[in-house]
């Protein structure tokens, strides 16, 4: 009975609260074991959207979805685990399992995470692969003397930029390493451009709405 009623109350989630995508999994084993948000939001909630920018210290922005109500939550990786001195040394705390984790969350209204996750579709965005968001491609560069060096394209101090989708059955990530230096050398990587214009509308909603 109790199996009938959550199916029920995901379905009325889904089709009336939010237009709550169909995705593939994508996750292996390493980025499950390594994302702290995998179990413990999936814990209590349907739907959970991430957002996250990978340089030093990682800054969440997560969007979850449960019995039809919308919560957001902003925090920084370290705050996951923190530890404190305690009689013997330092002490690890899990703020998940002492509940601070999950606490100020802010309530959104519905028809405004209606209004990203359309954007999202249009774009295509759920359907967006890594291997495509990533890939590199040979540039020539001339020198004096009619000389052609071939290379790869290659950055090392961007930033990677990463959506994590969660559902109660699949988890997939779509990330993209600073995909405006590759969308400037080769216009006509147009996953790179669907990612851009995703990230960037879903970080003006964002602003817009945590003002």
């Amino acid at each position: 009975m109790l199996t009938k009623y959550y199916f029920l109350g995901l379905f009325l989630s889904i089709h009336l609260y939010g237009q709550v995508p169909e995705i593939e999994t994508n996750y292996t084993k390493k980025d499950s074991a390594t994302n702290p948000l995998l179990q413990t939001f999936l814990k209590d909630y349907d739907f959970v959207l991430t957002y996250s920018e990978q340089c030093c210290a990682e800054q969440y922005n997560v969007l979850a979805l449960k019995n039809g109500k919308w919560k957001s939550w902003t925090y920084l990786s370290n705050f996951i685990q923190w530890k404190k001195e305690g009689k013997n040394g330092p002490i690890k705390i899990d703020t998940i399992k002492t509940g601070t984790f999950f606490g100020n969350g802010k309530d959104v209204n519905s028809s405004k995470v209606n209004k990203l996750l359309a954007k999202f579709k249009e774009n295509d965005f759920w359907k967006l692969k890594n291997d495509s968001l990533n890939q590199t491609r040979i540039i020539q560069t001339y020198i004096d003397g009619g000389d052609t060096i071939r290379k790869k394209a290659v950055i090392t101090d961007g930033k990677n930029y990463v959506f994590n989708v969660l559902t109660r059955n699949n988890a997939r990530k779509i990330q993209s390493y600073y995909p405006e230096y590759f969308v400037k050398l080769f216009p006509d990587m147009t996953d790179r451009k669907k990612f851009i214009e995703s990230r960037d509308y879903f970080l003006d909603w964002w602003k817009k709405f945590h003002k």
